[in-house]
């Protein structure tokens, strides 16, 4: 397995032969993982993935630091995903890895409340509409309001910031009146 920063510099950079390693090498074991906790190989295909996001979002914030094994921080991940997968249908067993052991608790709970919030944050996102969501993207992007008023034809940078805001004023208040959002709440959003 290779160094935990090389995979993350990997997801980072969509280096396509760091994913393929990542599948290789990780992919097995959750699998396994979900399957024996009442989950399909489907499933495990979609939690994975997901999972991978997940890393790729976190690893994008400034500070972030791998302080554990990169198998150990995404099967901590892809255990979050199923879990609250599992706790909506309401089938409980679950079978813990010995992974578990090695991550520092504090650590642990970090991460996996990070990962919570961004699932939350990206189900509000998909219920916006798809021109919020074009909108969105593209300042995420960091496309200059110049750019965001060409490619949605608005008429003025003035118009484009003023949807932008409108957008993420709209995604907050999605995000806020979810009912999970007290559940992961601690006063940051």
């Amino acid at each position: 397995m290779a160094e935990p920063n090389a995979y993350i510099e990997g997801i980072l950079q969509r280096d396509g032969n760091t994913i393929r390693q990542i599948y290789e090498e990780c992919y097995p074991r959750i699998e396994q993982f979900i399957l024996k906790n009442n989950g399909t190989a489907s499933d495990a295909q979609d939690v994975f993935q997901e999972a991978i996001m997940v890393v790729y979002a976190n690893a994008q914030k400034s500070g972030f630091v791998l302080t554990s094994a990169f198998y150990t921080y995404l099967h901590a991940i892809c255990r979050n995903l199923w879990l609250r997968q599992l706790k909506r249908k309401r089938q409980l067993r679950v079978t813990f890895s010995a992974d578990w052991e090695y991550m520092d608790r504090a650590e642990l709970e970090t991460n996996l409340l990070e990962s919570e919030r961004f699932e939350l944050f990206w189900k509000r996102f998909k219920a916006l509409g798809a021109d919020c969501q074009r909108l969105l993207r593209l300042f995420f992007e960091g496309a200059s309001m110049k750019i965001i008023m060409e490619k949605m034809g608005f008429g003025s940078e003035g118009y484009a910031r003023k949807r932008k805001y409108q957008c993420k004023q709209k995604l907050h208040e999605l995000i806020v009146n979810d009912p999970e959002y007290t559940d992961l709440s601690d006063g940051q959003l």
